[in-house]
């Protein structure tokens, strides 16, 4: 006696369906939550690195314009 299973055979059955139904569903929200966490990672990256080179610009101007104050004081 032998159980060949065709893919019709999964429709039939709704334990079947069901776990189609919910591997495809839970496969979909899973690659929407890792393409949303690396977005997410993506803007924290970019937001990091946006503050950093704004916190060394500041530090290079009020550099530069402490060298000119006191080339201007001598």
């Amino acid at each position: 006696m032998t159980h060949d299973l065709g893919p019709e055979d999964f429709f039939e059955d709704p334990f079947f369906c069901f776990l189609g139904v919910f591997s495809g569903t839970f496969s979909a929200s899973a690659a929407f939550f890792l393409s949303f966490l690396s977005l997410f990672f993506k803007a924290c990256i970019w937001a990091l690195s946006t503050v950093a080179y704004e916190a060394w610009n500041l530090k290079y101007s009020f550099r530069e314009s402490w060298r000119r104050r006191k080339v201007k004081i001598q």
